[in-house]
């Protein structure tokens, strides 16, 4: 096991025994909150990669719209330990996102590509889309520790089942 998947296991495993206890702060002021926003998108392989949208708020309530290749499919939604919600605001001003190129692609067609969504500023979204871990380490650690949390947290659909 890598250091990296290591390090997201530890993150996520604290993010759920904690969720209840942490009162730190996510660095983000009431009207940053407003404007804070990420999503994720995994689009189709020629194969059976999972298919979704995720997108998280400010407010770090979670919706996820599973498409294909997942347990449940339809629109579910999930509020995110304050851990895991703190580490990923984190990640995310760590990034230098106005470097980066809006894409990072392999060139091989039967690979699902991510699309990552970022705004911390309203009506300034950021739209990165990569391949194959090829986006720069801190957008891949973002994804990384969301893809975990997908498949960890307890999704209730808009009915409130789970």
């Amino acid at each position: 096991m890598s250091v990296n998947h290591k390090r997201i296991i530890t993150l996520l495993s604290a993010a759920f025994f904690l969720a209840c206890s942490s009162s730190k702060k996510s660095g983000l002021s009431d009207k940053e909150r407003l404007s804070w926003y990420l999503s994720v998108e995994q689009t189709p392989c020629f194969g059976k990669c999972p298919i979704y949208q995720m997108s998280i708020d400010g407010n770090q309530q979670v919706r996820l719209s599973a498409k294909r290749f997942l347990p449940r499919i339809g629109e579910y939604h999930a509020a995110m330990p304050d851990s895991l919600f703190n580490e990923i605001v984190s990640l995310t001003q760590q990034a230098t996102w106005d470097t980066y190129d809006s894409s990072y692609m392999t060139g091989y067609s039967d690979l699902p590509s991510t699309v990552v969504r970022f705004s911390n500023k309203q009506r300034d979204m950021i739209t990165l889309t990569y391949e194959n871990k090829l986006a720069p380490e801190p957008v891949v650690s973002i994804v990384e520790l969301l893809q975990q949390f997908r498949t960890l947290a307890e999704w209730e659909n808009e009915e409130g089942q789970k």
